[in-house]
C-alpha cells in the first residue's frame, strides 16, 4: 500500500513565552470547546487536514506566534498519512490536569481502516487565557506506546 502507514511526526511546540512581545494569536476559548471543535471539524469536514489550520493555528501563547508556521507541515503529514480513507473516529483517551494551570489531553485518530494516529495536545493558562502550549501527532506505535504504555 502506498500510504504510510509508519508515518512518525513529532512536532513539539515549546513556547518560549517572550515579555513584551505584542501577540497576533488569540486564546482559545478552553481546552473542551477546543476538544468539541476538533472533534466536529475532523468527524464532518470533507477535508479533514485542514482542521488543524482551523483549530491549532492561532492560538499559541504570545511570542510564539512564529510556531503557526508548523501547522502548515502538519496538515501535509496528516494528508499522507490518511490517504484516501477518512476520519472514523476521534477518540479522547487521556487527560491530565494541573490545577487552573495546565492541561494535557491525548486523542487518537482512527481511519476508516483502523489505523490511528495520536495527537497529544497541552494547553496552559496565560492571564487567565488558555493556549495551546505544545502538541505531538504521531502514527509509530513505539511513540503511542510511550505516552499510553501497554493500554494498545
Amino acid at each position: 500500500m502506498a500510504r504510510m502507514r509508519s508515518l512518525f511526526v513529532i512536532a513539539t511546540l515549546l513556547s518560549l513565552s517572550i515579555p513584551g512581545a505584542a501577540s497576533a494569536d488569540q486564546p482559545l476559548e478552553s481546552p473542551d470547546a477546543f476538544e468539541a471543535a476538533v472533534t466536529r471539524c475532523l468527524l464532518t469536514n470533507a477535508a479533514p487536514s485542514s482542521c488543524f489550520d482551523a483549530h491549532l493555528r492561532g492560538h499559541f501563547p504570545p511570542g510564539n506566534e512564529k510556531l503557526n508556521e508548523v501547522v502548515g507541515q502538519l496538515r501535509g503529514l496528516f494528508e499522507k498519512w490518511l490517504g484516501k480513507d477518512k476520519v472514523f473516529a476521534f477518540h479522547s483517551v487521556k487527560r491530565l490536569t494541573l490545577g487552573t494551570y495546565a492541561e494535557r489531553r491525548v486523542y487518537l485518530v482512527e481511519d476508516s481502516s483502523g489505523a490511528i494516529m495520536m495527537l497529544d495536545a497541552t494547553f496552559s493558562r496565560m492571564v487567565g487565557k488558555w493556549y495551546l502550549r505544545k502538541f505531538n501527532l504521531s502514527s509509530t506505535k513505539d511513540e503511542i506506546k510511550s505516552v499510553l504504555g501497554d493500554v494498545l
